[in-house]
């Protein structure tokens, strides 16, 4: 194995992910939880906060918290459980140097409860680290307060079904203890296992955010604070407290994806049905094709004038935002036998669109711009999920990814030549693109440089675009994953065009692993755009109900980059794991003996046109 040696303590992971386990009025203080004495002896605060813009300087630790069920004492992991745990959100830290599991905690569920999250992997400059997800049925218990010797309890909100909880947690020895602990939470008998907490992510200052879906349900944040609507994020002070929540669209399928923090900003990836500025809230622009002609939701049209001698008025105009609702009917005329004026023509249909938010650090709206096309209505939508963002000499660099639908839209509305590749509407297809410069949304209007288009070659499939990120210290790579969703013996397609060039005819074919389901697709990409190396783990473990590709949701997984190029990435499998066009080395063979269902930690790096996997690591069933 070769390696760069790194200095500091390692690298920082965390991964959380979805566990059924058989639900405080506002966002409290620590100090205002349930106290619950241990004995324990509690760690000090570590220094220094994560989530600050990438730059090339040797990393913290990886830690990974993955949600397990009841555990005994277990001497022969890599990090022994002492004493025998609860069902709940395991925390590791691991060093990436010597590959050790040097630290260990627990967010343990009470009894009855349920806890959900995903999957989260990143790199972290300090000790300090942040999970998030939800519950209901029971409370929380978390590690112990950092300087103090005692459990952290959470309790449901009242008459909540669900909750919403975000803590920050810091690196203690070879435990973690809890910095602080927040809690968001609805009474909706409808909620349950509706909101969803899709990312979460901390900034220079040691604030934090998260980001996901309301799904119509009315959330509580805090005092006065009450969210409904489709998307929200939700900021919170370095040592806690709620700084604001606000709703990212009205429709209840409207998501935020993921929450990033660059420089002064915050970053927004997401989807909206309504998808001009004045719904939004927020200056920017469409880059929508054939957007609906009104988006935001309204009233109908006013009813037309009465006309002189009798004339009927004429009908009013179509409701704004697409309604499906006709404008009033005109005033009859004042003369004899005038009748009254037809009510105006219903909107037209519209659907998901894609959207990129840049948010100031007070959480007001810097600019957005949507993407898309409305042409096919409510039977094609498209998303971002991920989003990357680089300093760049001339502004910022940064790729996204996300649902491309069937339409060959525009990265630029106004330019002919930064549209995806066109395959004629017969697919729904996954995306990951690129922009840089001035012209880039962390500092202004995107400017697209390339763009690659992921399709499925058999029909009764589709692909999405999923997570990214850019490699670091001289490397300008980008590595994206894609998710197929397959028929048996499906195939993958890759089609990358760059801006001010011809799009490549000949695409990049990738063969999936039989049995269908879904795919995890790892893809690293040249400057240009150009598919370089890839690798593929199967069967993926998903979410819900994506309704044929139409409705974006989370995958289990997510990946990072370290400054050395190599690759992270975390995900959980939903039956024996298979891989393909992976070269694997050290303990990466372990796949080769048809490991069990679980979730995985992997190191990958470029190796010819294969992934390279030189670490892996089962942290959980």
């Amino acid at each position: 194995m070769v390696r760069q040696k790194l200095s500091g303590v390692g690298w920082m992971l965390l991964a959380t992910l979805a566990w059924s386990l058989q639900g405080c009025q506002g966002c409290l203080n620590l100090d205002e939880y349930t106290i619950v004495p241990t004995g324990g002896a509690g760690g000090s605060t570590g220094t220094g906060a994560g989530g600050s813009a990438p730059a090339c300087v040797p990393m913290g630790m990886i830690v990974g918290a993955a949600t397990m069920p009841a555990e005994g004492s277990n001497q022969q992991d890599e990090c022994p459980m002492l004493e025998p745990v609860e069902a709940g959100l395991e925390v590791r830290a691991i060093d990436p140097v010597t590959d050790l599991c040097v630290a260990r905690a627990r967010v343990q569920v009470g009894s009855g409860a349920t806890l959900e999250s995903y999957p989260q992997i990143r790199s972290e400059a300090g000790a300090t680290t942040v999970v998030a997800g939800t519950f209901r049925g029971g409370n929380l218990i978390f590690p112990v307060k950092c300087g103090a010797a005692e459990d952290v309890v959470l309790m449901p909100g009242p008459s909540a079904v669900e909750n919403v909880f975000v803590a920050k947690l810091e690196r203690a020895g070879a435990s973690f203890c809890t910095s602080w602990v927040e809690l968001a939470y609805s009474a909706d008998a409808g909620a349950v296992g509706k909101i969803k907490v899709y990312s979460a992510d901390m900034n220079a200052l040691g604030e934090v955010a998260i980001g996901g879906v309301l799904s119509g349900s009315s959330v509580h944040f805090g005092e006065g604070v009450d969210l409904v609507g489709g998307g929200y994020w939700a900021r919170y002070g370095g040592s806690g407290g709620l700084l604001g929540a606000k709703a990212v669209g009205k429709d209840a399928a409207d998501a935020v994806m993921q929450v990033r923090s660059f420089s002064t900003k915050w970053m927004l990836a997401g989807a909206v049905t309504k998808e001009q500025s004045d719904c939004i809230g927020c200056a920017g622009v469409v880059h929508v094709t054939e957007p609906a002609a009104q988006s935001c939701a309204g009233g109908g049209g006013a009813g037309g004038v009465g006309g002189a001698g009798g004339m009927a008025g004429a009908g009013g105009m179509a409701g704004a935002g697409g309604m499906m609702t006709g404008g009033a009917g005109g005033v009859a005329g004042a003369g004899n036998g005038g009748a009254a004026g037809g009510g105006g023509i219903a909107g037209a249909g519209d659907s998901q669109n894609a959207l990129l938010m840049a948010q100031t650090a007070e959480g007001d709206c810097d600019t957005f711009a949507t993407f898309g096309s409305d042409r096919l209505g409510p039977l094609d939508s498209q998303a971002a999920m991920s989003l990357s963002v680089l300093n760049d000499p001339d502004g910022c660099e940064m790729a996204w990814t996300g649902l491309a639908g069937r339409e060959p839209w525009r990265l630029d509305g106004g330019a002919l030549g930064t549209a995806l590749f066109d395959l004629g509407g017969v697919s729904r297809d996954g995306f990951a693109a690129k922009t840089s410069g001035p012209g880039a949304l962390c500092a202004g209007t995107p400017g697209p440089e390339w763009s690659l288009r992921v399709a499925p070659v058999f029909p009764d499939a589709f692909v999405s675009g999923e997570r990214v990120t850019s490699t670091l210290c001289g490397f300008r790579d980008t590595v994206a994953t894609f998710v197929a969703h397959s028929p048996p013996l499906g195939k993958v397609a890759m089609y990358r065009c760059e801006v001010g060039q011809d799009c490549d005819l000949e695409s990049t074919l990738v063969e999936l692993p039989s049995g269908g389901g879904e795919h995890l697709l790892v893809v690293g990409m040249d400057g240009g755009g150009k598919p370089d190396w890839y690798g593929m783990f199967s069967p993926l473990a998903v979410d819900g109900d994506d309704n044929g590709g139409l409705t974006p949701r989370r995958t289990y997984h997510d990946l990072t980059v370290g400054a050395d190029g190599t690759v992270y990435a975390i995900f959980t499998t939903s039956g024996i794991a298979a891989v393909q066009n992976l070269n694997m080395t050290n303990s990466c063979k372990t796949f080769e003996a048809s490991p069990a269902a679980g979730t995985y930690v992997v190191r990958l790096r470029r190796g010819g046109t294969d992934a390279w996997c030189d670490y892996a690591h089962r942290i959980g069933p």
